[in-house]
């Protein structure tokens, strides 16, 4: 899920993003722990075990859960679905306590939970290969930040009405990028220059 929605942010083919809200329900249908929050390692419909694992822990792989906070809290922004939020928030406090006490084991929660409290959102409008599009995308892809949401769209595409950047529109037909942070969204950008500037503000 993690790689088809950096897959949808790259190259814009709405079909990832579908593939990945997908799985995503495929988890919360089979591996989702009613009880206590998180994510199962282990499908209910899948071997009998005597104890089904659920861990928050990085190891030579990230933690299931920690990531799956990082997808949800994407699939948030993107689509606007309060309810990938919600669910993003009860595996974060199902972890909570392990913070507390190790915190040093759980970078894949932290840096997703910092993701989910304020990625920058960078929406930019154009056509599809048009060569200013294109070079407004490699400069959101450049800025030195830790988390950020890319969302292209063709002129006249919608954004979900919960979407800070709802309504936002190209600018004298030309490629044009908002920055969004929380509610508040940048003026119209029409400038490479100008959207470098704001994602390093």
């Amino acid at each position: 899920a993690r790689a088809a929605l950096t897959l949808y942010e790259a190259g814009g083919d709405p079909l990832l993003l579908d593939r990945a809200e997908a799985w995503v329900a495929v988890l919360d249908a089979h591996y989702w722990d009613d009880e206590n929050g998180g994510y199962f390692f282990t499908a209910d419909d899948g071997e009998d075990l005597i104890a089904r694992p659920r861990t928050i822990v990085d190891s030579a792989t990230p933690s299931g859960n920690g990531a799956m906070v990082g997808v949800l809290a994407r699939l948030y922004y993107l689509r606007g679905k309060e309810s990938h939020r919600q669910r993003a928030e009860a595996v974060i406090a199902a972890f909570a306590p392990e913070v507390g006490r190790n915190f040093a084991s759980l970078p894949t929660l932290l840096s997703s939970s910092e993701c989910l409290a304020g990625a920058a959102q960078v929406v930019i409008v154009g056509e599809p290969g048009e060569a200013a599009s294109q070079a407004m995308l490699q400069a959101a892809w450049q800025a030195p930040l830790a988390h950020r949401v890319i969302q292209r769209l063709s002129p006249g595409q919608k954004l979900p009405s919960g979407h800070p950047a709802a309504g936002k529109v190209q600018i004298n037909g030309r490629a044009t990028a908002y920055v969004c942070r929380g509610p508040e969204c940048s003026l119209p950008l029409e400038a490479v220059e100008d959207l470098t500037a704001e994602l390093a503000a």
